[in-house]
């Protein structure tokens, strides 16, 4: 009577260990579903970054880009009115 019930107490603990482990592998196939999940949201979220920062280093040109085209202009704006007065004041030392 003692063997049998020490025998059948092994054999629950054995089938509660086997559940253990098949509740765990089961948990691990989910914790390894959710890290791909991650892994390729991680994946996608840094691809969206480097275009984010692509974009804006090329905002950060073209805006130098017009900044020195707006000098260039600035300057020739300069020029043609230094050039106006000259004009006007040689018409009006003529006259």
């Amino acid at each position: 009577q003692f063997a049998q019930r020490s025998r059948v107490r092994k054999l629950q603990y054995t089938a509660e260990l086997e559940r253990n482990v098949q509740a765990l592998q089961a948990k691990g196939s989910e914790v390894s579903a959710e890290l791909e999940f991650v892994n390729q949201q991680n994946l996608i979220l840094s691809m969206e970054n480097k275009a984010l920062k692509q974009r804006l280093e090329n905002l950060a040109q073209e805006q130098l880009i017009k900044y020195l085209e707006h000098e260039v202009l600035e300057r020739e704006i300069g020029r043609l009115r230094a050039l106006y007065q000259q004009q006007q004041q040689q018409r009006s030392h003529s006259k």
